[in-house]
């Protein structure tokens, strides 16, 4: 379930080839990073409104979430042009191993070196499955 859902985010990033498709979803890219941006300030006023006015420690723990939430999708509102053209130079296991990174990351920060290992053994394997890929034969001169 988790993995169609994410196959069909990445799916939905991709741009089209003809004219009209290529307007009509570069216009719904600009609103997909719209609507990143006021998720992430909604997150944020969401937070500071819990930290203020509540003393108790499980909306502490709202708060700190809420907060984390808001930074982390304030990053991606910035990064999502250039999230866009990696999704189209990257391959679907690359893609799924940054994303899948980026949230244990998210979950848990301590857990960098060790998903930074995978994510850079995913490339890795990548680069030399790109490497030993054999030449087309077609082009002949």
């Amino acid at each position: 379930m988790l993995w169609g859902l994410v196959i069909r985010m990445i799916d939905g990033l991709s741009l089209r080839t003809c004219q009209p498709a290529i307007k009509a979803n570069l216009m719904s890219l600009a609103v997909r990073r719209h609507l990143i941006g006021v998720m992430s300030i909604l997150l944020m006023i969401a937070a500071f409104v819990l930290w203020t006015s509540y003393d108790e420690n499980i909306i502490r723990v709202i708060a700190s979430g809420c907060l984390r939430g808001g930074l982390v999708s304030g990053a991606a509102w910035l990064a999502f042009p250039q999230v866009i053209q990696l999704k189209e130079k990257a391959s679907p296991k690359m893609m799924i191993a940054i994303i899948l990174g980026t949230l244990m990351i998210v979950v848990r920060p301590k857990s960098f070196p060790i998903v930074a290992l995978v994510v850079a053994a995913v490339a890795v394997v990548e680069f030399v499955g790109w490497v030993l890929k054999p030449i087309d034969k077609k082009r002949k001169s």
